[in-house]
């Protein structure tokens, strides 16, 4: 059962409107602590299902974060231009261990609250959509991933 889940399947995903995706995300999670903004400059297409995949998986681990660190804050932001599409999650809570930053897209992880394997997962879904998933700060107050198509 660990092998299916640590391989994603390739599946086609049908390209949606970014800014329609982003609008349709945001209402299912306007209740949530998270401030949101965008900086969109031309439309752009993307793979829904693999954005909100990764996207929930990052939101899962924050609001995991959160049960040791309550004050945390969170921040998601979706960037579009003519030549790139970006989704970055950024919290305001303690970095990664330099050992668990190292690992975190190789192979599944130590984890109290799941299977250690969502990272790693959401690393690969991205990979076979044409993004790449990477841990783009890492300092205590600014941890942020980043979802970028591939240039």
């Amino acid at each position: 059962a660990l092998d299916k889940l640590q391989q994603p399947q390739e599946t086609v995903e049908k390209p949606m409107d970014a800014q329609t995706w982003w609008t349709g995300f945001r209402q299912q999670h306007q209740t949530d602590k998270i401030k949101f903004s965008e900086e969109i400059t031309a439309p752009r297409e993307i793979p829904d299902e693999c954005f909100n995949s990764v996207l929930e998986n990052l939101l899962d681990n924050v609001r995991n974060k959160a049960n040791a660190e309550p004050e945390i804050a969170v921040e998601v932001k979706l960037h579009c231009s003519e030549d790139r599409v970006r989704l970055t999650v950024t919290d305001t809570g303690s970095a990664l261990t330099a050992d668990l930053a190292d690992r975190l897209f190789t192979r599944a992880v130590d984890s109290n609250d799941g299977l250690g394997i969502g990272l790693y997962q959401a690393h690969k879904q991205a990979a076979l959509a044409g993004y790449a998933l990477r841990l783009a700060h890492n300092e205590p107050g600014k941890v942020s991933f980043e979802l970028s198509n591939q240039q």
